[in-house]
């Protein structure tokens, strides 16, 4: 009985072991860490990684923009052709002068937009000119132009009105001569849109040089030089 009781005292006095796997030990804790720094280091380097490659890809989406659609240039006139279309010449004896003379002129011009994207266009002018004085304004319908396109546009024009006939100058070189020397200018304006993000108003003209061979019978075209230039107002 007694040793049953000394047993049982000596028990009680014997400490407790606690269980490794409800109490984890200091080591097992830091290992964790350890490993929960791994993981969110292989994060960071992966989102640094795709954030890379996002920029790279906008990066050459914006130089792939600008050498394409955002690099607008302007569109060109080109003339065509231009023949007489009529021609006549008048005399009389009651009128202040004895001579007095229309032709009429029609120009094919060609308006080309070398864009990626649509050209909307007002009216086309065209002016002839001699010496400075203007003999007649003719004008061509607004349009669009697909990216890449070109249209052709007809000009009908009354180039030697009487007005301008009157003036003697102008008949003493015809006859002496048979030839008149005209200029003719061609504006248009129109804007470039990219996606409704970014527009451009644009203005371009065509100055040309026409020689008429001119006779008391008929009117040719005797040559043709044209230039590009800056709209005139």
């Amino acid at each position: 009985m007694a040793d049953y009781t000394k047993n049982k005292k000596e028990q009680q006095k014997t400490p407790s072991v606690q269980s490794p796997s409800i109490h984890p030990t200091n080591n097992a804790s830091a290992s964790s860490r350890h490993s929960k720094f791994h993981i969110n280091r292989r994060h960071v380097t992966y989102l640094c990684a795709c954030c890379t490659v996002i920029t790279a890809i906008l990066s050459l989406g914006i130089l792939v923009l600008y050498f394409t659609l955002f690099k607008v240039r302007d569109p060109t006139l080109t003339l065509n052709s231009i023949i007489v279309d009529d021609f006549k010449i008048n005399t009389s004896m009651s009128q202040k002068n004895l001579v007095s003379a229309n032709v009429t002129l029609v120009s094919e011009i060609s308006i080309k937009n070398p864009n990626m994207v649509s050209f909307k266009f007002g009216r086309t002018v065209t002016k002839f000119y001699y010496y400075g004085d203007t003999l007649g304004v003719a004008y061509a319908p607004a349009g669009q132009l697909g990216a890449r396109k070109d249209t052709r546009l007809n000009v009908t024009m009354d180039v030697l009105a009487n007005r301008i006939a009157e003036d003697n100058n102008v008949i003493e070189n015809i006859f002496l001569n048979g030839e008149l020397n005209l200029t003719s200018y061609t504006g248009v304006k129109g804007r470039v849109s990219v996606f409704g993000l970014y527009k451009k108003d644009m203005e371009v003209g065509l100055n040309c040089s026409v020689v008429l061979g001119v006779s008391i019978i008929n009117v040719v075209i005797k040559s043709t030089a044209c230039l590009a230039s800056e709209l005139k107002e």
